[in-house]
């Protein structure tokens, strides 16, 4: 729609247009040039030296199996458009994991109703840390997975 009123505005629009049609096309098909890169996709990947707990949270929580699935290696979720893996590192690698403490991830889930996504949180054995939190774009709670890293459920506030 933006392309063809483009071609109608402005000389050469139609070359415009063309190029704006391909990188929706392109978008579509998840192919994005960014920073000198092009990204097919992106996703959030959790390090979990103890992998099967928290493949065992993640699949309470999201009441989801994992696919794909290579036990002791890999899992991944789906989660509302975010592929979320979660993996067991190298053992080689585990040092580059031995600054994280600290880290700043926190992975936000936008939920329905905040009340009854704390229930189920409670139930996985993992409950929020504190209080709702009452913020200007909505309702929060806080909580860890067996990882350390920090969940938010958030509930927007209606619009």
């Amino acid at each position: 729609m933006i392309a063809s009123r483009v071609a109608r505005l402005y000389p050469f629009g139609w070359w415009v247009a063309l190029l704006l049609k391909l990188r929706a096309t392109l978008a579509n098909r998840g192919i994005i040039q960014a920073m000198g890169l092009t990204l097919y996709d992106a996703f959030v990947a959790i390090a979990a030296p103890d992998l099967e707990s928290v493949v065992a949270f993640y699949q309470a929580l999201l009441e989801q199996p994992p696919q794909p699935y290579a036990p002791g290696r890999y899992a991944e979720f789906q989660v509302a458009g975010l592929r979320l893996g979660l993996f067991n590192p190298k053992a080689d690698h585990t040092d580059q994991f031995a600054n994280s403490d600290g880290a700043a991830l926190s992975l936000c889930l936008e939920v329905r109703d905040l009340d009854t996504a704390i229930a189920h949180l409670e139930s996985t054995g993992h409950p929020p840390v504190d209080d709702i939190t009452e913020a200007s774009h909505g309702r929060e709670a806080y909580a860890y997975d067996p990882t350390g890293t920090r969940l938010i459920l958030h509930e927007a506030r209606p619009r």
